[in-house]
Order: C-alpha cells, then sequence, then structure tokens
C-alpha cells in the first residue's frame, strides 16, 4: 500500500509541474524536459530510460511543441520521443525506437492487430514475431496495455 501511496504522489508532483498526466498511467524513470507540454493519456505507459522532449533548438531559436501519448498507449525502454509526437489511442513504440518531431502514430488495425512502431525512425511492424513480444490490443481497460520493464509491479495504479 505504501508503494501506491508514493506512486500517487509522483503522479500529484507531475501534475503540479504543468503535466497532464491520468492517475492510472505508469510513467518509470524517464527525461522530461517541458513538462507544461507533455500529455499522457489513460493506462499509458512510458517505460524506464524514455526520453520525452517536447522542445527544439533550431537557428538559436527554441521550438516548443505539445507531445500526447494516447490511452493504452506505450513508449518502451531508451524510447526518445521528440516535439510535436502525437500517438493516437493503443499504439506502441518499441523499445530503443525514435519517434521523429511531428510524427503522427495511427493505430492501424488492418496492418497489425499489435500496432508496435520500431525503428529509428520508427515505422510500424507487420512480422509475427513483432507481435509475439506484446500482448493484444483488446486488452481489458482496467490493466496497463504494456507491462512496465521494472520488476515492481506493485506500484501501478489501476483503476
Amino acid at each position: 500500500a505504501s508503494t501506491q501511496s508514493t506512486w500517487g504522489f509522483v503522479i500529484a508532483l507531475w501534475r503540479l509541474f504543468g503535466t497532464k498526466v491520468k492517475w492510472s498511467s505508469y510513467i518509470g524513470v524517464v527525461h522530461i524536459t517541458d513538462w507544461d507540454l507533455i500529455e499522457v493519456g489513460d493506462g499509458a505507459v512510458i517505460e524506464d530510460d524514455a526520453v520525452v522532449q517536447a522542445h527544439t533548438a533550431e537557428n538559436m531559436v527554441m521550438r516548443r511543441t505539445p507531445v500526447y501519448v494516447g490511452n493504452r498507449s506505450c513508449v518502451g525502454v531508451g524510447a526518445i520521443v521528440l516535439p510535436g509526437v502525437k500517438m493516437e489511442d493503443g499504439v506502441q513504440l518499441g523499445d530503443l525506437s525514435l519517434a521523429m518531431r511531428g510524427e503522427y502514430f495511427r493505430f492501424q488495425p488492418d496492418i497489425s492487430s499489435f500496432n508496435l512502431w520500431e525503428g529509428s525512425p520508427a515505422a510500424v511492424q507487420t512480422s509475427f514475431a513483432a507481435e509475439r513480444s506484446y500482448p493484444p490490443v483488446g486488452v481489458e481497460s482496467s490493466t496497463h496495455f504494456c507491462t512496465p520493464s521494472n520488476s515492481n509491479l506493485d506500484i501501478l495504479l489501476v483503476f
């Protein structure tokens, strides 16, 4: 029970900094630079060592663009999400993948039932091998869409 109340404190702190994050989301040890420009949907997972950045410096001009991670979406271990990325509900960005600036990751049920985007830059994966490593899209809303990389699963708040 104490780890769950601690996790609630972390979510509250993130909200205090300006991040729009739902209580049922899981966010591991990640690098976030622009708290007020990040929105994390219901049941979304951002795994350990991910980088979510909502700014770039171009020609000595700071450009800030919001980042949205949809409901039941997943950002994998060590993945990098750059400014302006929008992930629709149920989309998964694989481990060590790169979401380029301004990309829109749309849910594509006709291509793959798992909607796993991997690579640098990320592209949708259609092979069975890619589908094996993640749970199916039809998971219940009371469970997280992908399993966090850390072994302490009792810190998840699931509603």
